[in-house]
């Protein structure tokens, strides 16, 4: 299971769905 837009993921890229980034912020959001 991965999480989605603005789900916390606690710096951590991994936990996030493809497409999003974590890793400056403590929540998933789109890698632009």
């Amino acid at each position: 299971d991965c999480l989605g837009w603005m789900a916390g993921c606690d710096f951590n890229d991994n936990k996030c769905c493809a497409g999003y980034v974590c890793k400056k912020h403590p929540w998933c959001r789109y890698d632009l």
